[in-house]
């Protein structure tokens, strides 16, 4: 397994920041390699909503697993049968104008796949930042 953990200030109260990543069908906006996202199950910012998204050709579901409101948290999960399963999670912390986004990130590589899982740190580490920089700009940008 690789994972990564990594935040950014944004200037956007708490709230608005957690509500933005609640509903993951924005995650088009903010991820650069997703290309569509969209609510296939449940309802959006719950527990059990799933969507369905794909990537360069590549569909697969990803569940919110875990939703607590009260802590600004939310846990997902791809559910396909997969080569990379992906875990994972946003946090928002803060207080006022501005908020400390978090998102963690855990690849579980399977099969042959698993061979690669070395070389999969670094760019799990870029890919983070960017999708954090593109969270800030898309939210900053809206305020």
């Amino acid at each position: 397994m690789k994972s990564h953990t990594a935040s950014i200030e944004i200037r956007r109260t708490p709230d608005d920041v957690f509500g933005y990543l609640l509903d993951l069908s924005n995650e088009p906006h903010w991820r650069h390699d997703v290309d569509t996202s969209e609510l296939a199950a449940g309802q959006p910012g719950a527990s059990g909503a799933r969507y369905r998204q794909t990537s360069k050709g590549a569909a697969y579901t990803l569940e919110v697993t875990q939703v607590d409101a009260a802590r600004r948290t939310l846990r997902f999960a791809t559910v396909d049968a997969a080569p990379v399963a992906v875990r994972g999670g946003y946090s928002v912390a803060g207080d006022g104008p501005a908020a400390t986004a978090t998102i963690e990130v855990q690849l579980h590589p399977s099969g042959v796949v698993k061979l690669f899982e070395p070389l999969m740190g670094p760019s799990l580490r870029k890919t983070t930042s960017r999708y954090l920089a593109q969270l800030r700009s898309e939210l900053e940008c809206a305020s």
